[in-house]
């Protein structure tokens, strides 16, 4: 049965964190005035002198408020929060991805919860749910288990949610387990392109193909290295919390939309110390690398014929026409292209996200 679990970090952890922050040693500047060096060395400062003064102990608080659980699923403590809705509500259950975190649902859950029964689980090797001690924790296994946490809490007709790793679990999801999970609404749309659009594509399809080539290039290192070696690279961001908070900080820039000419866009900042400060004090950042070894390549392949809705946002890199992504998506029930937001959904634009999934939800059930 699920145990309540309140997460907490010692005064001793903290202690270590600042004192490391203190010791850190800086490398050489960028050369350019851009981030196509990586995260510029006044962005590096900051985050030092920030992460060093930043209460996180307000983020645990919100969690245990909202309802924060353990449960034994297959020898793992997975760690969730559970806020209950309305007493006729769908459940949702809502997931992730890398280098994201159940932080990143904090500020749209009471709004969800009017509509929806939230569960919303950690990755197994993310935040507090405990790291696998064995390979074959991938995105099917990893469907599965939520298939049984879903079961546990005795909800035995729901809807998957999910952005990132999140959205290729909440597709898995409803794939495998049909009769209970009812649909899926992703907020990172993957679909391989079709030889019809590679032969004939329209302009903004040419386009999308260009973006994803050049990303390919530019931004696909953290991916390779991760896949294939994310032991070796787990030693320095264990060891380094400026190291970590930029490999976060990174992506945060890379993926948002910072149409405002912010580093990030309109994630809100502490939010972004709370995500990096949850890798950092639960030593998650090799664990939460495997998932690219056990799943990354071989992600965004299966067929899905289950209800999907689809929200794409502007600066989200997967940003297929609907015909191209009805070579993966045999049963597209919502589709909503949004004026704002990027791969963060619910951090960058809560109203949108919020008032979209509850749109997309209703279309699964319809």
């Amino acid at each position: 049965m699920p145990r309540p679990f309140k997460p907490t970090v010692s005064d001793a952890a903290i202690d270590d964190l600042r004192h490391r922050l203190s010791k850190t040693r800086l490398p050489d500047p960028e050369l350019v005035g851009d981030w196509s060096q990586g995260v510029p060395i006044r962005v590096a400062r900051k985050l030092c002198e920030d992460l060093s003064e930043h209460d996180f102990r307000p983020c645990l608080d919100r969690m245990a408020a909202l309802g924060s659980f353990r449960i034994d699923i297959d020898d793992l403590d997975i760690h969730f929060l559970h806020v209950e809705g309305p007493k006729d509500a769908t459940p949702l259950v809502l997931t992730h991805g890398w280098p994201g975190g159940i932080v990143e649902f904090l500020n749209v859950a009471e709004a969800l919860s009017k509509h929806f029964h939230l569960v919303i689980p950690s990755l197994p090797g993310f935040g507090f749910s405990t790291a696998p001690r064995q390979t074959g924790w991938g995105l099917e296994r990893i469907a599965d288990a939520w298939a049984k946490l879903m079961t546990r809490l005795g909800y035995d007709r729901y809807v998957a949610q999910g952005g990132d790793w999140g959205s290729e679990v909440s597709l898995l999801l409803a794939h495998r387990h049909p009769d209970a999970c009812v649909g899926a609404h992703v907020n990172m749309v993957s679909a391989r392109a079709p030889k019809a659009v590679k032969s004939d594509p329209t302009e903004a399809e040419a386009r999308q193909m260009a973006r994803l080539a050049d990303w390919g290039r530019m931004e696909m290192a953290y991916f390779r290295q991760q896949a294939s070696r994310p032991q070796t690279l787990g030693y320095a961001l264990a060891d380094s919390p400026l190291g970590q908070a930029c490999w976060i900080a990174e992506k945060f820039h890379a993926w948002t939309d910072r149409s405002d000419g912010k580093d990030f866009g309109t994630v809100p900042y502490s939010r972004l110390l709370d995500l990096i400060s949850l890798y950092w004090f639960t030593n998650s950042a090799t664990s939460s690398s495997r998932l690219y070894w056990e799943s990354g390549y071989g992600s965004g392949a299966t067929r899905i014929d289950a209800p999907v809705a689809c929200a794409l946002y502007p600066a989200e890199i997967n940003a297929p026409s609907r015909r191209w992504a009805e070579n993966r998506f045999g049963n597209i029930v919502h589709w909503s292209e949004m004026p704002s937001g990027g791969h963060f959904a619910a951090l960058e634009a809560p109203d949108l996200f919020v008032a979209d999934v509850v749109k997309g939800v209703g279309a699964i059930l319809s």
